[in-house]
C-alpha cells in the first residue's frame, strides 16, 4: 500500500506543478533539469526523496500522454500512441529524430503527413496512428494520463491493482503440505 500512495505523491508531482509542496522538490532535487522526465537520488537526499526515486521507474511505465495541440509531447519517445508504447519501438529506420514532437507530424491542412509515418513506421500502426484524431492548436496542452485506468485519472487503488497485480502469487498445495506427518524441521524447509 506504500508504494500506491508514493505512486500518488509522484503523481501530482508530475501534474500539479504549482503547488507549494512540487516546488519545493522541484527547487531541492530537480538539478536543473525536469524531473517528469527522470527522477534520481543522491545518497545525501531525504528518506522520501530516495523512496520516491526508487518507485520512479515502475510509475512512469505506467503514465501516458494524452494529445492536445501536440506540441509537447515526442513522436518517438513518448508512450501516446497505439497501445501506449513509445514509437521509437516500430521505427523502420535505424536512425530517428528524437526531437519530433506530434504537432511535427501534422501536414498543413491539419491531417497526418501521411508520407513521414508510411516512411518510417509499419502499415499497420501507421492505421492505428490515423484513426487517432491529429492535434489542432484549438486542443489545448497535452496532458498526463495514468495508463492503469480506462479514464487516464489516477486512482491510489488503480496504482494498488497495478502493483499487487505484478507480485506473483505463491501456488502450492498447502493442505498436503500441513498434513504431512514426517518431522517438523523438514516441514519448514518444504
Amino acid at each position: 500500500m506504500n508504494e500506491a500512495f508514493l505512486m500518488k505523491m509522484l503523481w501530482n508531482l508530475t501534474t500539479k506543478l504549482d503547488d507549494l509542496w512540487c516546488r519545493v522538490l522541484y527547487s531541492k532535487y530537480g538539478r536543473n533539469n525536469d524531473l517528469r522526465d527522470s527522477v534520481s537520488s543522491q545518497p545525501y537526499d531525504s528518506p522520501l526523496w530516495k523512496a520516491l526515486a526508487g518507485m520512479w521507474g515502475k510509475f512512469q511505465s505506467h503514465v501516458v500522454k494524452q494529445i492536445g495541440d501536440g506540441n509537447h509531447t515526442n513522436f518517438w519517445l513518448d508512450k501516446w500512441g497505439p497501445n501506449n508504447v513509445s514509437l521509437i519501438n516500430f521505427s523502420t529506420n535505424s536512425y530517428v529524430d528524437t526531437t519530433i514532437t506530434v504537432k511535427d507530424m501534422v501536414d498543413d491542412t491539419g491531417n497526418w503527413d501521411l508520407t513521414f509515418l508510411f516512411g518510417n513506421l509499419p502499415s499497420n500502426i501507421v492505421n492505428r496512428i490515423i484513426a487517432l484524431p491529429a492535434p489542432h492548436e484549438t486542443d489545448g496542452p497535452d496532458v498526463f494520463g495514468w495508463g492503469g485506468t480506462s479514464s487516464h485519472n489516477f486512482s491510489v487503488r488503480s496504482a494498488y491493482d497495478l502493483i499487487t497485480e505484478t507480485i506473483a502469487s505463491v501456488e502450492g498445495n498447502w493442505k498436503a503440505l500441513w498434513k504431512w506427518k514426517g518431522p517438523h524441521q523438514i516441514q519448514t524447509f518444504m
